[in-house]
């Protein structure tokens, strides 16, 4: 076994330098974040060879003093924190000192740099940490830092770095963001001797958000305003018919810091759940403000992961944020529909009276002569069960494989999925309901045989099941269900009663709100009219019209659109009668 000794001050500094320089990007971003903290109103970052060639980062901020300039290169050399309780209130971006310290200890780096209010400026270089001189030239205010040859005495790991184009897409990412966490400062970004794109630094987060990231993702996008005590969630998010493929384009920021936390991110998807399909990601651009105590950024070296001291607090701020924008009716489509010339004689509500929703009704309607409707109650087949209001601006044309309604409406001619659309009128009906819903009792028990841990979720929440229309008693590993939700048949108990069941045991440690969605879209899946089966040409019409003029019935509580549309000029452009 080899002696132990202490490592040449050489070696610990490349070993150092390891931790917190890992490619260009990390280049970037610890100099762009020195430049925030300046104080700068400009920042111009550019590139060549991905970065990896040439990097400089130039602010018009405060500058460093001549005199403090070789300090600044030292390892643990800062300005921001002085003693160990600086680091619960810590309020800029770098703080650590290790930054200029790693970067020239793997890199040649040139600095020039004049403080506000000197006659003369400082330019200062260093290559693999072996300082150069330091002189007085002329320069404007604020400070230019050009970093050459990244890894230059470090083969190993340059031979690690991807391609010139993945890094400097990578390096385009991490200003992006920053700019990003700062629309107060204008950002300019140089790849290659070509523009790629700035922002105007005027505070406006969505200009912003248009400039970097573009128009079509800023056209998908709806505002956030939320305030939870001391936590501030402000931002853009996207529309729930505008969700991704994957999570790359959500945004969270704290306290101006760009940000990885799984709360936040989780907190985010949970608020979109029943408004998004599976498999679908939402889009943000989210900042949190929040006293920077409950926050500890100095849980890793490059300050991307962060703990809070109250993860609830976070997750609940961010969560009630985004689903109070999608409830304020931020989520409309592109559709856009007037609102229909009703017959005031009819005083029927779109949106607030259920007890014209479509009935769910049963296979043996026939033998039972009563239809079960959304509310619950039982109406017998002689009364008219549904109310059509007098619009003859609809055209209802009918349905498309027993599955797709097809009407007319002014200009447009319109699809809509009949399952989708049923399914999200019974969610947002049982969800808008305060009273239980009513239990109906079956004719014979149902026996089902459930897991340990199906079991303790059933007993957890035995009276959420209740309230939903269960009545059923435990006998050992066995549940006896004897009475189901009215606005479901009694063909297929035992699977509903399961599907439930699941959904309680996976998400039992979520908020009860979410728990209580969850229930009732399953209730109203399975409750829903079914694809691939007739209906009746006054329940189509009906549907239609609730579908039609009722903004928050765009997309099932999978996510899955209930509609769209096609207009007279797209029809007529197709079949050539217009260019």
């Amino acid at each position: 076994m080899s002696k132990i000794k202490v490592l040449s001050k050489e070696t610990a500094e490349l070993i150092a330098a390891g931790e917190v320089i890992e490619r260009p990007l990390s280049v970037a971003k610890e100099l762009i974040e020195n430049a925030v903290d300046s104080g700068a109103h400009k920042i111009t970052v550019e590139i060549t060879g991905g970065g990896i060639s040439y990097l400089r980062v130039t602010d018009d901020g405060c500058g460093i003093p001549f005199e403090e300039v070789p300090t600044s290169f030292m390892r643990h050399a800062t300005s921001k924190i002085e003693t160990g309780a600086d680091l619960s209130n810590i309020i800029t971006l770098g703080f650590r000192g290790e930054a200029l310290a790693s970067i020239c200890a793997v890199s040649k780096v040139e600095l020039f740099t004049k403080e506000t209010g000197s006659d003369f400026g400082a330019h200062y270089t260093v290559t693999g940490g072996e300082e150069g001189a330091l002189e007085r030239v002329g320069c404007p205010v604020g400070t230019s830092i050009i970093v050459r040859d990244l890894f230059y005495n470090i083969p190993a790991r340059l031979k690690f770095l991807k391609k010139d184009v993945s890094e400097g897409n990578a390096v385009a990412g991490i200003v992006r963001k920053i700019a990003l966490s700062h629309p107060e400062i204008s950002f300019s970004f140089i790849r290659d001797n070509n523009h790629d794109f700035q922002t105007s630094g005027d505070g406006d987060l969505y200009a912003c958000i248009y400039a970097v990231l573009g128009r079509q993702f800023a056209a998908s996008l709806t505002k956030v305003d939320y305030v939870l005590g001391s936590i501030e969630v402000s931002g853009f998010i996207s529309k729930p018919l505008f969700a991704r493929a994957n999570r790359s384009f959500q945004n969270f920021f704290i306290n101006g810091r760009y940000i990885r936390s799984f709360i936040c991110q989780n907190a985010l998807e949970e608020a979109y759940k029943n408004n998004i399909m599976t498999g679908k990601f939402p889009a943000c651009v989210l900042h949190i403000t929040l006293p920077p105590s409950i926050m500890d950024v100095n849980a890793h070296p490059v300050k991307l992961d962060v703990k809070f001291s109250d993860e609830k607090l976070i997750f609940d701020s961010i969560y009630f944020a985004v689903k109070n924008a999608i409830l304020l009716g931020n989520n409309e489509t592109d559709i856009e529909i007037k609102a229909p010339t009703i017959d005031n004689s009819t005083k029927f509500d779109y949106k607030s009276d259920y007890k014209y929703i479509i009935p769910k009704i049963h296979e043996d309607f026939v033998e039972k002569q009563t239809i079960i409707t959304q509310t619950a109650f039982e109406i017998p087949v002689s009364e008219p069960q549904i109310q059509i209001v007098n619009n003859p601006e609809i055209k209802l044309l009918g349905e498309a494989f027993a599955t797709y309604i097809i009407c007319e409406y002014e200009t447009d001619l319109y699809m809509i999925d009949k399952h989708a659309a049923h399914e999200r009128i019974l969610f947002e009906g049982l969800r808008s309901k305060a009273e239980p819903l009513k239990c109906q009792y079956t004719l014979t028990e149902t026996a089902v045989t459930v897991t340990d841990d199906e079991m303790a979720a059933i007993t957890e929440f035995s009276d959420e099941l209740s309230k939903i229309g269960y009545d059923f008693a435990i006998t050992g590993g066995i549940i006896t269900i004897t009475g189901i939700p009215s606005i479901l048949d009694d063909s297929d108990i035992s699977d509903t009663f399961t599907e439930i069941v699941d959904n309680l045991r996976e998400h039992k440690n979520n908020p009860l709100p979410e728990i209580i969605d969850n229930l009732y879209h399953t209730i109203a899946c399975k409750a829903a009219i079914k694809g691939n089966r007739e209906t009746g040409r006054e329940e189509l019409y009906s549907l239609a019209l609730r579908v039609l003029f009722d903004d928050s019935i765009r997309y099932c509580p999978h996510g899955r659109p209930c509609l769209f549309k096609i207009s007279q000029r797209e029809l007529e452009r197709n079949f050539k009668r217009i260019v």
